[in-house]
């Protein structure tokens, strides 16, 4: 992942599971599927698989979740 001098970094807590149905959530990996590849890079977590729709965007790193040492990782 490349980023550009313009780029605009948002970290969200939001989850990027697929399977999540929390309102908001669902809110986040809308906007965040919106957002313009060449503007914004998206950091977002996940604890199971990720919504491909989200998974597949070149601007989003996505984070494992896991029980312990998400600090590091954050």
């Amino acid at each position: 992942m490349t980023q550009h001098p313009a780029q605009i970094i948002v970290f969200t807590p939001s989850f990027a599971d697929g399977g999540d149905s929390n309102a908001q959530n669902l809110t986040v990996k809308e906007v965040v599927s919106r957002l313009s590849p060449d503007r914004f890079r998206v950091i977002m977590l996940h604890e199971g698989f990720p919504d491909p729709r989200i998974a597949k965007l070149e601007n989003v790193q996505l984070i494992p979740w896991q029980r312990h040492g998400n600090t590091l990782r954050c």
